[in-house]
């Protein structure tokens, strides 16, 4: 069922010939490289909002925009090349500016679980971030597909915080760090730090008809970040993984959104490990405006170990382990960009 097929009051499965994963999507590992899948939630989303009369043209002939505050995602099975998709739609709450709504990923053709997302999404005055209430028409139907949609199961995803599982306290260090693998740094945070990122900027390709960057490719730059700092900095780059028969999965992550980056910004990365388990990791990944300074994005991700053989969850080689309980101790008093733990919420400050 298409929006343009139903009543708003019908919407509850987008499906559409984008919803495909192409091979530009596809990482060093061999799945979905986890932008990708809030791309592929926002083309969706894109179909909804055009139903809604809050599509991208009907806001900018009002001189207005979409503006995504904060989103989470959770990574439940991988997507391969050619698999097609459909999202499932649930509209949890909306006020004057701002809408709370959740959804969910399939596999098209098989019917299982992929991903899920949590977003709360408001309306700005363009080239800002200062909120501006929906058109009138947009609210009567927002209002009739809340509605709607309250009679349906609340989605068990909804509301979810990021956490490790059997967390190590920083400064206390269950492995031994005291020798350092060949060819990494003794500090971590600084080492990281002084990484070239010069090559990264804002790509056309990342980019709407505005030049604003869309709010999925953010996580794409993450990943394109984290390769070279778990690489170079922690020890768990492909070398590892081939020595090791371990790689790393990303299993959630909780973006908040202050300001747009445009086609052509440079970036500038800054990173932290915030959590340690036995099988799990969490960090902080800060992307700033590369020449002005301003946070454009916060990030906060949990990502399990592997095994290459089972692809399923497996404990951290101890060398890894040991590197990353290094890097959580090193971190400890480095002040975070935001509080950890969010959830997604119209309860949240709206800018």
């Amino acid at each position: 069922m298409t929006p343009a097929a139903s009543s708003i009051l019908d919407i509850e499965f987008v499906d559409h010939p984008d919803f495909v994963v192409r091979p530009e999507y596809i990482d060093p590992n061999g799945h979905m490289n986890v932008g990708y899948y809030s791309v592929l939630f926002d083309l969706a989303m894109d179909k909804v909002r055009d139903a809604l009369g809050i599509g991208a043209a009907a806001l900018k002939s009002l001189g207005l925009e979409w503006f995504t505050r904060e989103a989470h995602a959770t990574y439940k099975r991988e997507l391969m090349e050619g698999d097609r998709v459909r999202c499932r739609l649930a509209l949890l709450a909306h006020d004057g500016t701002r809408m709370h709504f959740a959804m969910s990923m399939y596999h098209a053709g098989e019917g299982w679980l992929s991903a899920t997302y949590e977003k709360v999404a408001m309306c700005v005055k363009s080239g800002t971030s200062d909120a501006c209430p929906w058109p009138a028409g947009a609210l009567a139907a927002l209002d009739r597909l809340e509605a709607a949609h309250r009679s349906r199961p609340r989605p068990d995803h909804v509301g979810r915080r990021i956490s490790v599982r059997d967390p190590h306290p920083a400064g206390v260090l269950a492995a031994d760090t005291s020798t350092v693998p060949p060819g990494l740094c003794e500090n971590i945070p600084e080492f990281i730090r002084n990484l070239d990122f010069s090559d990264l900027s804002v790509r056309p390709e990342y980019t709407d008809a505005s030049g604003c960057i869309g709010f999925g490719y953010y996580t794409v730059l993450v990943d394109l970040s984290m390769r070279r700092i778990t690489s170079e900095g922690v020890g768990m780059g492909f070398a590892h993984m081939e020595r090791t028969g371990m790689t790393g999965f990303v299993a959630e992550t909780h973006v908040t959104q202050f300001r747009k980056l445009h086609r052509g910004d440079p970036l500038a990365i800054e990173y932290q490990v915030i959590g340690v388990g036995d099988k799990t990791m969490q960090c902080m990944t800060t992307i700033r405006h590369g020449r002005e300074g301003w946070i454009a994005v916060v990030q906060e991700q949990i990502s399990v170990s592997v095994s290459l053989a089972t692809r399923r969850p497996a404990p951290f080689h101890p060398s890894v382990r040991a590197r990353l309980e290094l890097a959580l101790a090193q971190y400890r008093d480095t002040p975070e960009p935001v509080p950890r733990g969010r959830a997604v919420s119209l309860a949240e400050p709206s800018a």
